[in-house]
């Protein structure tokens, strides 16, 4: 018996002693070159928020280790990596006396690639990446200054991805082989893949991203979010979006309303409608106004309520609505556009082809024309929302050749926008067109719409309930029924009916 106690204590005593001498996984942690454990850790918890698009707390975190190891070369780097995603230069990180490790050194001569006053250092990271293939660190770095380098969108609508997302592609493939649980890897994979043509393979990433990942890093607990809707996992979406409630309150405002933003739009996906009001009302109410002038990209979110009320068909609230600011000029569009619905659904089309016009009259203001970014497209969106309306007063005066050439002309400019979630425009005109194909006994063609729909926006409620009229209209009751057991449990949630019935055709005395 003494004996057994004796290697028991032995076998503990080892384990104590043998503890720090385990090698951390690089997955999730780096080892570096201190003396002080505190530093490591601050380390590597800054790289958690520099991946976590949290640049502020990780340049706090190198900060603080700076402070405890002045000596620490890579918390200087890694310093200056974070300020650079602010916009801001820290000192000049070539002045920084080299670290003794030669893969430290790397990091610091692949950071100095990526902050080059001349830009981007390609061939260099891609060196550097050469030199050291199984650093999963490097291996993101140099994967997103492809990223940074290709900007928005990463992909060809046709689904071909542009010149630098095939090599950034393989390079977080090849690393998420080797180490499944890097931040940076995740992260940066989901971005490319979820607004693919093969959005399925951002869901591996994006569950490791929920499962492992600290909840208070807020953008990637968020970001799996936007994979989830895209393969119709709607209220995984939702879920993910709840768990995150406070996570925001240090952060920008923005971020809130677009975090919201996701919210409202997969609770609509399930027909949820006080939920998908107060996450609407929540996103508009976040938006920092006070920095539109400066920031017009901050617009994006504003007309979000006006969305919900749409989708939700309220359209006496619709037309309670007030007139936004003259300087929201895409809020101002999607204003004009929602009224033009909400009077033409009450049988006003005189008053629906006013608010057209003037809906048409913005898309010449250069405001709208001119935003400068590559990840929002107002006046692209404006003109689907033009050729939308257009088409639902065609419809109204049964004038189905007009109708058919709005509709297949807003279907053309809304498949050139490109992917994200929620989608740029949100109502899809492929249902709205559909809708009226079954009203004209065109079911074949509004069968192949919506199957299109499907594919695009998978599991939603309207799709498979007008799918399933359009395949009882052909006398395909297997398929309808087939088809019903998912509309039903896509919708068993829902506090909105479908069952809206065909418009009311005008006569030509009413038109007048």
């Amino acid at each position: 018996m003494r004996s057994r106690w004796s290697l028991y204590l032995f076998l503990v005593l080892l384990l104590i002693c043998c503890t720090d001498k385990v090698e951390k996984d690089p997955s999730t942690s780096r080892s570096i070159d201190t003396t002080q454990k505190e530093v490591e850790t601050l380390f590597n918890q800054g790289m958690l928020y520099y991946w976590g698009k949290e640049y502020a707390r990780s340049v706090r975190a190198f900060d603080r280790s700076i402070e405890i190891d002045p000596s620490c070369a890579i918390c200087y780097a890694a310093r200056a990596l974070a300020l650079s995603r602010n916009f801001e230069r820290g000192n000049d990180i070539l002045t920084i006396p080299l670290p003794d490790d030669d893969r430290e050194r790397a990091f610091v001569f692949a950071v100095a690639a990526r902050l080059d006053r001349r830009g981007i250092q390609l061939d260099t990271l891609r060196e550097i990446r050469s030199d050291y293939p199984d650093d999963p660190d490097l291996a993101s770095l140099f994967a997103e200054a492809l990223m940074d380098r290709e900007g928005k969108p990463y992909w060809q609508r046709g689904g071909e991805p542009r010149e630098h997302t095939e090599e950034a592609l393989s390079i977080l493939q090849t690393t998420l082989s080797a180490y499944p649980n890097h931040t940076g890897a995740n992260r940066l994979y989901i971005e490319l893949m979820t607004v693919s043509e093969n959005p399925a393979l951002a869901l591996a990433p994006a569950e490791r991203l929920v499962a492992s990942l600290s909840g208070e890093v807020a953008y990637l607990q968020t970001l799996p979010a936007t994979t989830f809707i895209r393969l119709g996992r709607y209220q995984d979406a939702v879920n993910l979006s709840s768990k995150t409630n406070g996570l925001f309150e240090d952060h920008d405002t923005n971020e809130e309303s677009t975090r919201q933003q996701v919210a409202w739009y997969a609770l609509a996906m399930q027909g949820k409608k006080k939920d998908a009001k107060r996450a609407a009302q929540r996103s508009v109410s976040q938006v920092p106004y006070e920095r539109i002038d400066s920031d017009v990209t901050l617009e994006r979110n504003v007309p979000t309520y006006l969305f919900y009320l749409v989708q939700f068909q309220d359209w006496e609230e619709v037309l309670r609505q007030p007139t936004p600011p003259r300087n929201l000029i895409y809020t101002n569009a999607m204003h004009h556009f929602s009224r033009g619905i909400a009077l033409l659904k009450k049988g006003d089309v005189a008053g629906a082809r006013q608010e057209q016009k003037q809906l048409q009259a913005l898309l010449k203001e250069p405001l709208l024309k001119n935003i400068p970014s590559r990840d929002w497209y107002p006046h692209d969106v404006a003109q689907v929302a033009n050729l939308y309306l257009q088409g639902e007063i065609a419809a109204s005066l049964d004038d189905a050749k007009m109708m058919q050439e709005k509709f297949q002309k807003a279907i053309n400019l809304e498949d050139k926008l490109p992917l994200r979630e929620p989608p740029h425009w949100f109502s899809s005109v492929r249902l709205a067109y559909a809708k009226h194909l079954n009203c004209l006994g065109e079911s074949e063609k509004a069968e192949e719409l919506l199957l299109e729909d499907l594919k695009r926006h998978p599991m939603n409620g309207p799709a498979l309930y007008n799918l399933m009229e359009s395949l009882m209209m052909q006398g395909n009751v297997f398929s309808a029924q087939e088809v019903e057991r998912h509309y039903k449990k896509a919708w068993s949630e829902a506090e909105i009916s479908l069952e809206e019935g065909c418009p009311e055709i005008l006569t030509e005395e009413e038109e007048k």
